[in-house]
């Protein structure tokens, strides 16, 4: 019978190869924490650990596209969502979806947690003001929520990049999406409940949260040292992730890092639109706190399908440089390399299109 720690190391087997570069230099000398998980502690059955590996990345898939000096918000989540075929990587991520209205016609479909940051986001477009997309989740009833979202959709007054793209463009613009506890241990009930049999297996979760603790930590540590250069808001949906608070602000401390460059967001977690909304739309709240900082907002839906940069095929050559104190906006070189690209959405488009070009080149130096 497997035991969970074997399971774990096979999993995390040459994890730190793993790591875009600019992470793995980061995380130098930093060990999961194997010894917190107790040998004799069993995975049988069809139990087995989520997200899935992805081309050996699994959980760090969190990691890809953005390299830490790019961070400019960091969306915290607990832990990966149970069913396998959802687990992406990436906090509130859901792998399984294809088509914003076919999948919302399905009730369940779309996972609760999704369908509020969808909603937040949708509610931010100037045509869905009408919708109150981020008030009608107040209401208590989820099908209300879903209904009035797929309508949007459905007359123009949302747009929204396809699924599969979504959380693509946002790390693209310097969102970075992790989880507390990066992987959990899940087995599948046989018994459909929210769309889905798999469940997290009993008291294991503890384990994982100990084994990653080393490394999360690093994570935040880095975050931080980020922030003495310039601000970055941590959002922190759930009780769980508020719990971090205390330790970034530890850190900064240390560090002497100015107060004013770490800005948190907290809300209840998003599985519960009533407490995820009580305080205002976090996504507009998170758009506050970056402008207040200097920066430049987050286009929480942009770019919507079929929407393509001013030039989709800029030089190889040119450097995704940033403006000093600015995270997220290209230099005035690269914005004059594009023609008329000065609005927000045609900035995150044209950062999405220059971070594929870089991982493409990172990946293939790390070869």
């Amino acid at each position: 019978m497997p035991t969970l720690h074997d399971e774990l190391q096979r999993y995390l087997h040459g994890w730190q190869d793993h790591l875009p570069r600019a992470w793995r230099q980061r995380l130098d000398g930093v060990r999961p924490n194997f010894g917190a998980v107790p040998q004799n502690a069993s995975l049988d059955g069809n139990a087995r650990i989520v997200p899935a590996q992805r081309n050996g990345r699994g959980a760090f898939y969190a990691l890809e596209g953005i390299d830490p000096a790019d961070v400019a918000v960091v969306v915290v989540g607990n832990d990966p969502y149970p069913d396998p075929n959802r687990a992406t990587g990436r906090s509130f991520e859901q792998g399984d979806l294809t088509s914003w209205p076919e999948d919302l016609a399905e009730p369940g479909r779309v996972t609760p947690s999704l369908l509020s940051l969808v909603c937040a986001a949708a509610a931010l477009l100037p045509n869905a003001e009408g919708l109150r997309l981020d008030r009608c989740s107040l209401r208590g009833r989820r099908e209300t929520r879903r209904e009035t979202l797929r309508s949007g959709l459905q007359n123009g007054q949302v747009t929204l990049p396809p699924p599969q793209s979504m959380f693509e463009n946002l790390t693209g613009q310097g969102v970075l999406w992790i989880n507390c506890t990066p992987t959990i241990s899940v087995h599948d009930t046989g018994r459909r409940r929210r769309g889905s049999t798999w469940r997290a297996v009993d008291g294991q979760r503890k384990w994982h949260q100990a084994l990653w603790r080393p490394i999360t930590n690093a994570i935040v540590s880095l975050l931080v040292e980020e922030a003495q250069r310039r601000p970055i808001v941590f959002a922190l949906f759930g009780h769980k992730a508020k719990e971090l608070r205390k330790r970034i602000e530890a850190r900064g401390r240390c560090l002497d890092v100015c107060s004013e460059n770490l800005r948190f967001v907290e809300s209840g977690h998003p599985s519960r639109p009533g407490n995820f909304f009580c305080l205002g739309n976090p996504f507009g709240r998170i758009n506050d706190e970056l402008t207040a900082g200097g920066c430049d907002p987050i286009d929480w839906c942009g770019p919507p399908a079929g929407q393509t940069a001013a030039n989709d095929s800029p030089c190889l050559s040119m450097a995704p440089r940033r403006t000093p104190g600015r995270p997220g906006t290209p230099s005035a070189r690269a914005i004059g390399r594009f023609s008329a690209a000065t609005s927000v959405r045609s900035i995150a488009i044209m950062d999405r299109t220059i971070g594929k070009y870089r991982t493409t080149l990172r990946h293939l130096a790390e070869r």
